[in-house]
């Protein structure tokens, strides 16, 4: 059999598919892997910071502590955008909001703290007022009942795409006394 010009044509055709789609799952492959890579390295870097600070909160001297609540809400802030990009599980996501909500304060619409268990000083020191991630994401607006409706109520918040840049600085902006 002889091979003709528009023959080799369709044979070249044919592989440049071939390669292409190949490409194309390498590169899926490639993109799969890298991501699940960072989001482990995200993980673990915020796990071992956490477990520092926490040390410092509990075994640090006066200003020790201090440093360790300043660089906790920095990380909480950082994990946060992490939430809102979706750049984690969701799982991990509902686990680290669970611990937050022991440690940061939750407002309701008038900017009042609806969580007196968080770590001293966040409130006294108004710690959040260059937060406003933080702030919008714990403003819950009522009481919760339960720790799995806050954490909905947490990501509703997070996820929301604010309307414009004035309502999201008048929400984020803290309640006077």
């Amino acid at each position: 059999m002889k091979l003709g010009i528009e023959s080799v044509k369709d044979i070249i055709e044919v592989l440049a598919w071939i390669v292409g789609a190949g490409s194309l799952a390498f590169a899926t492959y490639t993109y799969r892997l890298n991501r699940s890579q960072f989001n482990f390295a995200v993980m673990t870097s915020c796990v071992d910071r956490f477990q520092r600070i926490i040390a410092q909160l509990k075994y640090g001297n006066d200003q020790e502590r201090e440093q360790a609540l300043r660089q906790y809400i920095d990380l909480c802030n950082e994990e946060l955008f992490y939430f809102q990009n979706r750049y984690l599980p969701d799982e991990v996501i509902d686990e680290w909001l669970e611990g937050m909500i022991g440690y940061l304060p939750c407002f309701d619409g008038k900017g009042e703290n609806l969580n007196p268990g968080c770590l001293p000083g966040i409130i006294e020191q108004d710690l959040l007022a260059d937060y406003p991630r933080i702030r919008k994401a714990f403003t819950v607006g009522k009481p919760y009942k339960v720790t799995k409706e806050l954490i909905s109520l947490i990501k509703e918040n997070l996820y929301q795409k604010p309307k414009s840049n004035t309502a999201l600085q008048v929400a984020d902006k803290p309640a006077s006394n």
